[in-house]
């Protein structure tokens, strides 16, 4: 069961822009991920976290990774042995180690730092 070849799109409301998912499961989506997320942060009050989580979860763009407090203190610790990164490094480092599958990862990375206490 894969995503085929069709294109669905989404306008948003009241926007002028639109969200864009082509392709098949097997091609690299990161123009397609760049170009959703860039629609989804022009919208009003739709920051990074938000439009990651819209990808994610609404439109099934396996490869978005929301970061949120939970996940920053936890890759913090876990991965940068407590110190500070900046976004977008963090974001690279993601994308690099979790691949196209980084929403999968983020869910049960959350879950656990949730759960457990970050020390």
């Amino acid at each position: 069961m894969g995503l085929g070849r069709g294109r669905i799109q989404e306008k948003l409301p009241g926007q002028g822009g639109s969200v864009h998912r082509a392709g098949r499961a097997d091609q690299s989506e990161e123009p397609a991920l760049s170009r959703s997320k860039g629609g989804l942060d022009g919208a009003a009050g739709v920051g990074k976290k938000v439009a990651d989580c819209v990808l994610l979860y609404g439109l099934d763009f396996l490869e978005a990774f929301p970061i949120d407090t939970w996940i920053k203190k936890g890759l913090q610790k876990a991965y940068f042995r407590n110190r500070r990164v900046g976004p977008k490094k963090m974001e690279e480092f993601v994308s690099r180690h979790f691949g196209r599958f980084a929403g999968y990862a983020q869910l049960y990375l959350y879950h656990y730092w949730r759960n457990q206490p970050i020390r």
